[in-house]
C-alpha cells in the first residue's frame, strides 16, 4: 500500500524522475523513464585505513575470534532469525566463530531472546551504533547480509571496498556487486549458507583495487549528477 501511495505522490508532484538503481525504479516509476544515480560513499575512505588501528581494535573486542559482521537496523527484512539458525550450526563445527551485530532498532529484544535460547551469548556480540564503519568493515573476516529483501544494500558496497569477502541473499539486487570478486549471492538455504561461509573464511581478504568500481560510487563524482539532474528540472 504504501509504495502505491508514493507512486501517486511522484506522478502528481514529481519533476524528476531519479532511482538509486533499476530495481528501484522499475518500483516507483513503472514503464516511465527514470535516471539512474548510484547511492554514493566516500569510497576512498574505505581504502585508506590504519591496518595497526584497526587491528588493535579487533583484539580489544574480539580477541582472537573469527569476527562475521553484519551492520543494519535490527528489523524484520534483515532476517537476523536466519543469522542465527546459520551461527547455531556454525559454531558446532568451529566455536570460535562470532557474529558481530552492529545497529540497533525494534527486534534487539526479541533477537538477544533468541540468542539466548539457541545458548550462542558466547559468540553473537551486539556492538549497537558506531560511528566508526570503516574500522568495523576492516574488522570482519566475512561481511553477511541475508536480507529478505532489499532497495540498494550500500553496506555490501562498502565491504566490497574495504577488500571484505561478503555473502548476500539472493533477493538482494546484484547491482551492488562491484564484480571484483568479493560478493557472492545465495539461496535463503541454512545449509548451503553454512557451507558458503565455511569456504569463504578460508580465503583470504585483500586489498580493494579497482578506479571504475569507486568512480561508480564516488560521492565526489555522483553529486556532480544530482546537482545536473536538479539543474535542468
Amino acid at each position: 500500500m504504501q509504495i502505491i501511495i508514493n507512486r501517486l505522490i511522484i506522478k502528481l508532484y514529481g519533476v524528476k524522475r531519479l532511482s538509486c538503481g533499476e530495481r528501484a525504479g522499475k518500483a516507483f516509476f513503472g514503464k516511465a523513464k527514470y535516471q539512474i544515480i548510484n547511492n554514493a560513499v566516500d569510497a576512498r575512505k574505505f581504502r585508506n585505513v590504519n591496518e595497526n588501528k584497526c587491528a588493535k581494535l579487533r583484539k580489544e573486542l574480539f580477541g582472537d575470534h573469527v569476527v562475521i559482521g553484519n551492520l543494519g537496523r535490527l528489523h524484520p527484512p534483515k532476517n537476523h532469525a536466519f543469522m542465527l539458525d546459520v551461527m547455531e550450526q556454525l559454531v558446532k563445527k568451529n566455536p570460535n566463530i562470532i557474529l558481530a551485530l552492529y545497529g540497533e532498532g525494534e527486534k534487539e529484544s526479541e533477537i538477544k531472546e533468541l540468542v539466548a535460547e539457541k545458548k550462542l551469548a558466547s559468540n553473537v556480540f551486539f556492538m549497537g551504533v558506531t560511528n566508526d564503519v570503516v574500522s568495523a568493515y576492516h574488522m570482519f573476516d566475512l561481511f553477511i547480509l541475508p536480507s529478505l529483501w532489499e532497495g540498494f544494500p550500500v553496506t555490501l558496497v562498502e565491504a566490497q571496498l574495504s577488500g571484505v569477502q561478503s555473502l548476500a541473499s539472493d533477493c538482494v539486487s546484484n547491482e551492488c556487486d562491484l564484480d571484483i570478486g568479493l560478493l557472492e549471492f545465495l539461496p535463503l538455504d541454512k545449509d548451503v549458507w553454512v557451507n558458503a561461509i565455511l569456504d569463504s573464511l578460508n580465503k583470504k581478504n585483500g586489498a580493494f583495487s579497482g578506479t571504475e568500481a569507486i568512480d561508480t560510487y564516488d560521492v565526489n563524482i555522483q553529486w556532480k549528477k544530482l546537482y545536473e539532474a536538479y539543474k535542468t528540472a
